[in-house]
C-alpha cells in the first residue's frame, strides 16, 4: 500500500546503509519479526482488509486530537497502583512489572455476559486501600497487597521454593471479596515456577540482569524473553505466509511497560526525532538521580530502538476501533460470526488476520499521522518563513503511544459515534486452556490492553480459505484503485454503473475471471470432515440398510449403485412388490371365504389352513424367480395331498426365520440419518438465505427417498441373505412317508416310495423349465374325461402324448432343452432338481418315475435375456412384473380348482368323496377320498383345462389389466418419490443467488435426470427380456433387433445408474472439498454462460426475505413426498396380510 508522503523506514534504511546516521557498529540490529510478520498477514489475508481511504481518514482525525493533546507516559505512572521507582527502586520495579506481566492474562469471567471491568457479586474481585479492583486491576492490588503483608511474591527465589510457594500461598494472595476466586490459578503458578528456574539459572535470579543483556535494546529484549521463556512465546501460523508469525504481544507489553515506567521517551531513536513534550510532562519522582545516589547514569529501560521494535498490542479492543473507524474490515462470514457474539478458533485463520492486521494498521496509521504532520510543518514554514510552533510542530509518535490512545478513547468515540455495536468485537470473548499456555498466546492485560483472542470452537468452522472470500478481498483492493473498473450487478445479475461495493450483490462473471480465476481453492480438512460427518456421512451409511440378497458380490455392488442412481427403480420395485402382496391377498382372501362358507370346512379343513400358508410363501418370494413344474403332477401334488401339508409348514417356518425384521442397527441408523436432517433444517433457519447453508439443506435432501424405501422393504419383508427361498424349498430332514395304494378299496399293497428328497413342483429358478436329460422321460398320461363313468386306468406309455406336454417334456432321447434357431444363442442347464423330503409325490404309474426339471435361458454376448428377472435382491422386482404375477396365479388357479371340486364333492380320481370313521367315530375320509395317481392331481387342479396358465412367461394379451394398471401406478409413484426429493434440492440450489443453473443446482438436476433416464431404460428392457422370452419359450427366432435392443437399454440403464451414483457421492465431496470454488462454479455460468454473475457482497440477512418461502415450501414439499411414501408402503403391506 502507498502512501501521499515521504517514506521515513526506507528514508532510515537508506541512511543505515550508506552510514549516514552516524551509527557505525557493525553489531546487527535485532528484530523481533513481528512487523514483517503482520505486514505478511495483512497482504494475504483473506476475511479483514485494510482499507487505504479508511486509514487516510482515520489517520486525519487522530491526528486532530493527538496534536491538540500529546500523546505521552504519563498516566501509566500515575495511576495509584503501578510501581513507582521512587518507592520501589529500580531493581524492585523491574521485579513487579516482571511479575505482574508474567501473570496477565485471562481475566474473563466464564459467565458470557458478565462484564471483565463489572464489579457484581459473582465476579472476582480484590479489596485494596479501601476500593475494589477487578480484571487486571486485581492483579496489581493482589500483588501489592501481597508485598504489604511481606510476601515476596515478586521475588524469583520465592517462586522456585514449594514449601513456601504453593498453590494455597497463591489463593491467599489473591483471595477475592466474593466466592469467585482468580481464574487459572494452577497455570499461573506454573508460569511462576517455570520464569523463576529460568531466571536463577541464565540470569542470576534477577529480571534486572535480563533486562541488563538486552543492552537498551527493546528488541533484544522480546527476543530474550521469547527464546528463554515459553511462556512469553506467541507464534501461529496462516496458509498463505510462509514462515510462522510473530506476534510476542506479552513480551512487547513488558518492554511497553517498563519504558512507560521509566519515565517513556524517543527523544534517543534512531531517525533523531527530538521530543516536543514538555517536561511538565515527565514525572519527577522517577528520574534515575533520585534513587541512585546521585550517579549519574541511564536507565536500562530507556530502550533506544523502543518506536522500531514494539508494535501495537493486538487484543480486541485495539481490532474493535480500528473497525469502528473504517480502517479494518471484516468479510460476511468473520462479521455475522463477530455481530452473533460467537467465539472464534484460537490460533486459527481468522483469529491470527484479525490480530496481525491490527498490528499493520497501526504502523500504517502511525506512518500516515507522521506524514501528516511533516506536511503539516512544511506548510507552516512556507506560511511563516521558519518552523516554529504551532500546528505546524512536528509530532513524535510510536506504535505504542499510538496503541495506549486507541485504547484509551476507545469508549469515549464508541459512546460518541455509536458505531461498535454492529462493527466492532464486543461480541468476541476470551478464554484460555491449560493445554495451550505453552504452545500458544498466554493473553495479556494492562491498563491500555484487555485479553487478547482466545477463542472457542465452533459448531462448524467457517473457513477463512473460503474461495468467495478470497475473491472479495481482491475486488475490495482493487476497488480501492478504480471502483468504476469492476463490473458490478444488483439482485437481478443486471450490471449498473452508479452501484457501489455497498450496494451492489454481485459481480459480472467476466469480471470474476478477469479479478478470481488465479485463486485457487484451499482445502481445510478440518471444515471438510465436519461438513462430511454432518451432511454425507449418515446417508452413506444408511445406504447398507438397503435391500441387497443378491446371489453375489458383483450383483450386490450393482444393486447399491442401481438404488443410490436411480431412487424411481428401486421405489417402483418396492410398488410393485406392495401391489403384488395386495393382490395375493385378495385372491387367497376370497378362496378363504368360500371355504369356510362350504363343505370344504368339513371334509379338508387343512386345505383352509394351507391357503394362509400359500399366501405368505407367495407374497415372501417375490425377491426371487420363481416358477413352477407340474411335470409328472409334482405342482398339483404339492396343492392336493394331505401329507404334503407339512412341507407348506416348514417352508413358511423357515421364511420367517430369515426374514428381515428390525434390527437396532437399522433403527438406530434410520433416526441417525433423520435426526442429521432435522438439525439441518433447524439450524436453516437460523442462517435463512445462506449459500453455504443452502447446500447443505440441498445435500441431505436429496437422499431422503432412502427412508420410505428402506422401510417400505422392511414392511413387505425380504430375506435377510441370498438363497434363503430356494434353501427354504429344501430344508427339513423328516422322512417322508409312503405313498398309499392309488384306488381306494382294492387290496391293499405297498408301493415303493418316490426318491426321498425329490421336489420339483416349486423352484426357485428363472428361465424355461424342462426335464432333466440325465433322468428317463415319462410321456404323460392322456387326458380322459373327469368323471365318475370313466375312472383313470393304468397308463400306457406307448399312447401319445398331450398336447400339454409339448412344452414341458419332450420325446425320450431328444436333447433336453428346445433348439430354435438364432444364431450366436447358447443354452444353460445348470439347475439340478430340489431334494426336500417333507414332499410326497402322488403315486404315478407302475414301472415308471418321477421327472425333474431343469431351467433353460438363452444369452447372446453373455447376456442372459431374462434380464434382470433373473437376478436375486428385491431392487429386480420391477423385471418379475410378468413372472411373479404368473407364478403365483398358477399356484392360486390349482386351489382354487381343487377347492371347486371338494365342494362339489368329487376327489382327485373322479369317484364322489366317501365319508366314513373309524371305529372310535373319527371321521376318516380325507386321506382316503384325496388319493389318485399324477394325471388325477392334474385335472382335480385344474391344469389340464388351460395349458398356456403352466408357461412361466405369459402373453401379452394374458397379461390382467389389472396388473398394466399396478405397473403404471408404480411408475407414477416412483417418479413421485424421485423429484420429491431431487426437486426440493433443485429448487433450493436454483434460487439461491446467484440464480440460475450453476455447478451446484446443475449437478441435482443432472442427477435427477440420469435417474430418470436410468429408471426408463431398465424399465424398458424388462419388457424387451419379457418379449425375447416369451418367443424363446415358444421355440420362435428372436431376429436381431430385439436382442439388440434388450442388450442396450440394459447395458447403457445399468452403466447410467452406476455413473449416476457414483456422481452423486463424488459432487457432495466436490462441494465439501472445495472443487467446486471456481469462477464457473461460484456463479450461473451453466445456465447463463458469459452472461452470468456471483454473489459476493450480501450475507444471510440480505437474502433471507426471498429464501424464506422457497425453502419452507421445498422443505414442507420434500416432507410430505416422503409422508406419503411411507404411509403408502406401510397401509400396503399391512392390507396384504389380511385372510
Amino acid at each position: 500500500m502507498s502512501f501521499d508522503h515521504p517514506e521515513f523506514d526506507l528514508l532510515a534504511a537508506f541512511q543505515s546503509r550508506f552510514g549516514l546516521n552516524g551509527n557505525t557498529s557493525s553489531e546487527p540490529t535485532p528484530d523481533t519479526r513481528v512487523l514483517s510478520s503482520c505486514e505478511q498477514v495483512a497482504r494475504n489475508a483473506i476475511d479483514v482488509f485494510i482499507s487505504r481511504t479508511g486509514t487516510q481518514a482515520a489517520a486525519a482525525l487522530l491526528y486532530r486530537r493527538i496534536r491538540d493533546k500529546p500523546l505521552t507516559t504519563a498516566s501509566w505512572r500515575a495511576h495509584e497502583l503501578h510501581p513507582k521507582v521512587k518507592e520501589f527502586g529500580e531493581d524492585g520495579c523491574v521485579r513487579f512489572i516482571f511479575t505482574m506481566d508474567l501473570l496477565n492474562f485471562s481475566f474473563w469471567s466464564d459467565d458470557a455476559g458478565e462484564q471483565r471491568d463489572t464489579i457484581s457479586s459473582e465476579s472476582f474481585c480484590i479489596d485494596y486501600r479501601d476500593k475494589r479492583w477487578t480484571g487486571y486491576w486485581s492483579l496489581v492490588a493482589g500483588l501489592r497487597r501481597a508485598l504489604d503483608e511481606n510476601i515476596p511474591i515478586t521475588d524469583p527465589n520465592f517462586w522456585t521454593d514449594e514449601e513456601k510457594c504453593h498453590l494455597d500461598l497463591l489463593k491467599y494472595v489473591f483471595r477475592s471479596e466474593t466466592d469467585k476466586e482468580m481464574p487459572m490459578l494452577e497455570e499461573r503458578l506454573e508460569c511462576l515456577r517455570e520464569a523463576g528456574t529460568v531466571l536463577q539459572e541464565q540470569f542470576s535470579s534477577s529480571p534486572l540482569d535480563l533486562i541488563d543483556q538486552a543492552d537498551y535494546s527493546a528488541a533484544r529484549l522480546i527476543n530474550l524473553l521469547t527464546s528463554h521463556f515459553p511462556c512469553f512465546r506467541d507464534t501461529h501460523s496462516h496458509p498463505d505466509v510462509d514462515e510462522r508469525v510473530h506476534f510476542h504481544k506479552r513480551a512487547s507489553i513488558l518492554a511497553a511497560d517498563l519504558w512507560a515506567c521509566f519515565d517513556g521517551d524517543i527523544t534517543s531513536a534512531p531517525n533523531g526525532v527530538k521530543s516536543d513534550l514538555p517536561d511538565s510532562s515527565k514525572d519527577s519522582e522517577t528520574k534515575l538521580d533520585d534513587h541512585s545516589g546521585g550517579e549519574d547514569r541511564s536507565s536500562p529501560c530507556n530502550f533506544h530502538d523502543i518506536d522500531k521494535a514494539v508494535t501495537a498490542f493486538a487484543d480486541y479492543r485495539v481490532p474493535q476501533m480500528l473497525n469502528a473507524l473504517g480502517v479494518m474490515h471484516y468479510s460476511p462470514p468473520l462479521q455475522r460470526r463477530i455481530r452473533e457474539r460467537e467465539m472464534l478458533t484460537s490460533g486459527g485463520k481468522w483469529e491470527v488476520e484479525i490480530r496481525g492486521c491490527a498490528v499493520w494498521a497501526v504502523e500504517l496509521l502511525r506512518r500516515e499521522i507522521e506524514g501528516l504532520a511533516s506536511q503539516s510543518t512544511q506548510e507552516a514554514e512556507m506560511s511563516n518563513g521558519d518552523s516554529s510552533g504551532g500546528s505546524g510542530s512536528p509530532i513524535n509518535i510510536n506504535s505504542i503511544l499510538l496503541d495506549f490512545y486507541l485504547y484509551d478513547t476507545c469508549k469515549e468515540i464508541e459512546e460518541q459515534a455509536n458505531v461498535l455495536g454492529d462493527g466492532g468485537m464486543g461480541g468476541v470473548q476470551a478464554t484460555e486452556s491449560a493445554e495451550s499456555r505453552n504452545e500458544e498466546e498466554i493473553d495479556s492485560d494492562s491498563p491500555f490492553k484487555t485479553v487478547g483472542l482466545q477463542m472457542l470452537p465452533h459448531h462448524r468452522e467457517e473457513s477463512a480459505q473460503d474461495w468467495n472470500a478470497r475473491c472479495e478481498a481482491r475486488i475490495r483492493r482493487q476497488a480501492e484503485n478504480d471502483l468504476l473498473s469492476i463490473e458490478l450487478v444488483d439482485q437481478s445479475g443486471t450490471q449498473r454503473p452508479n452501484l457501489t461495493l455497498e450496494t451492489a450483490w454481485g459481480i459480472t462473471f467476466n469480471q470474476c475471471m478477469e479479478t478470481c480465476n488465479s485463486i485457487t481453492s484451499s482445502f481445510s480438512f478440518a471444515a471438510f470432515s465436519g461438513s462430511l460427518t454432518n451432511w454425507l456421512l449418515p446417508w452413506i451409511a444408511l445406504i447398507a440398510q438397503l435391500p441387497f440378497q443378491t446371489d453375489g458380490p458383483f450383483n450386490d455392488l450393482l444393486s447399491i449403485l442401481i438404488a443410490v442412481g436411480s431412487p424411481g427403480l428401486i421405489t417402483y420395485s418396492l410398488a410393485l412388490t406392495i401391489f403384488n402382496r395386495l393382490r395375493i391377498a385378495e385372491k387367497l382372501k376370497r378362496l378363504n371365504e368360500d371355504a369356510n362358507n362350504s363343505i370344504v370346512k368339513n371334509v379338508y379343513h387343512r386345505m383352509i389352513i394351507r391357503l394362509d400358508l400359500v399366501r405368505f410363501i407367495l407374497q415372501e418370494s417375490q425377491q426371487n424367480p420363481m416358477r413352477s413344474w407340474e411335470g409328472s403332477g409334482w405342482l398339483s401334488s404339492l396343492i392336493v395331498l394331505d401329507d404334503n401339508q407339512v412341507w407348506w409348514e416348514s417352508v413358511k417356518k423357515s421364511l420367517v426365520h430369515t426374514r428381515r425384521g428390525v434390527t437396532t442397527s437399522l433403527v438406530a441408523q434410520v433416526l441417525f440419518a433423520i435426526l442429521a436432517w432435522l438439525m439441518t433444517i433447524i439450524a436453516a433457519f437460523d442462517e435463512l438465505g445462506d449459500p453455504t447453508t443452502a447446500l447443505s439443506i440441498s445435500s441431505s435432501s436429496i437422499w431422503l427417498w432412502m427412508i420410505p424405501v428402506i422401510t417400505g422393504f422392511v414392511a413387505v419383508g425380504t430375506q435377510s441373505e441370498k438363497d434363503t427361498v430356494a434353501d427354504a424349498l429344501v430344508s427339513s430332514s423328516i422322512p417322508s412317508k409312503r405313498a398309499q395304494n392309488a384306488h381306494p378299496g382294492e387290496p391293499d399293497s405297498e408301493i415303493p416310495p418316490p426318491k426321498v428328497g425329490l421336489q420339483d413342483g416349486i423352484r426357485a429358478v428363472s428361465g424355461v423349465l424342462a426335464p432333466d436329460s440325465s433322468r428317463p422321460f415319462i410321456r404323460r398320461i392322456p387326458t380322459v374325461p373327469h368323471d365318475a363313468e370313466n375312472p383313470p386306468t393304468s397308463p400306457n406309455v406307448d399312447e401319445p402324448h398331450s398336447p400339454l406336454d409339448s412344452h414341458l417334456i419332450s420325446q425320450q432321447g431328444s436333447s433336453s432343452s428346445p433348439t430354435p434357431q438364432n444364431g450366436g444363442l447358447t443354452f444353460s442347464t445348470n439347475e439340478k432338481p430340489i431334494k426336500n423330503p417333507y414332499f410326497k409325490l402322488s403315486r404315478t404309474p407302475t414301472g415308471l418315475s418321477p421327472a425333474s426339471a431343469v431351467s433353460h435361458s438363452p444369452s447372446i454376448l453373455s447376456f442372459d435375456l431374462c434380464g434382470h428377472e433373473a437376478d436375486q435382491g428385491p431392487i429386480f422386482n420391477y423385471a418379475r412384473a410378468f413372472t411373479s404375477e404368473r407364478f403365483a396365479e398358477i399356484i392360486i388357479r390349482g386351489f382354487e380348482n381343487a377347492l371347486r371340486n371338494i365342494e362339489a364333492g368329487l376327489s382327485p380320481s373322479g369317484r364322489p368323496w366317501v365319508h366314513h370313521h373309524d371305529e372310535n367315530g373319527v371321521r376318516m375320509d380325507t386321506h382316503d377320498n384325496l388319493q389318485g395317481t399324477a394325471q388325477h392331481y392334474h385335472r382335480f387342479c385344474g391344469f389340464d383345462q388351460d395349458p398356456e396358465l403352466l408357461e412361466a412367461y405369459p402373453a401379452w394379451g394374458a397379461v390382467p389389466k389389472k396388473v398394466w394398471r399396478h405397473m403404471i401406478v408404480s411408475c407414477m409413484m416412483a417418479l413421485f418419490v424421485q423429484w420429491g426429493t431431487t426437486g426440493p434440492s433443485l429448487l433450493i440450489g436454483y434460487t439461491t443467488p446467484s440464480s440460475g443453473v450453476g455447478c451446484r443446482s446443475g449437478s441435482y438436476l443432472l442427477y435427477g435426470a440420469l435417474s430418470t433416464l436410468s429408471f426408463f431404460l431398465l424399465a424398458t428392457s424388462s419388457l424387451l427380456s419379457h418379449a425375447l422370452m416369451l418367443r424363446y419359450q415358444r421355440h420362435k427366432p428372436f431376429g436381431h433387433l430385439l436382442p439388440a435392443l434388450f442388450i442396450l437399454t440394459k447395458a447403457a440403464g445399468s452403466f447410467v445408474a452406476a455413473v449416476n451414483a457414483v456422481w452423486l457421492v463424488l459432487a457432495s465431496v466436490f462441494e465439501l472439498a472445495g472443487i467446486f470454488e471456481s469462477c464457473y462454479c461460484a456463479s450461473n455460468y451453466t445456465g447463463a454462460g458469459e452472461g452470468g454473475w456471483m454473489l459476493l457482497f450480501r450475507t444471510s440477512e440480505d437474502l433471507a426475505p426471498q429464501a424464506q418461502s422457497i425453502w419452507i415450501g421445498s422443505i414442507a414439499f420434500g416432507t410430505a413426498v416422503n409422508v406419503i411414501a411411507i404411509v403408502f408402503v406401510w397401509l400396503g403391506a399391512k392390507q396384504s396380510m389380511i385372510m
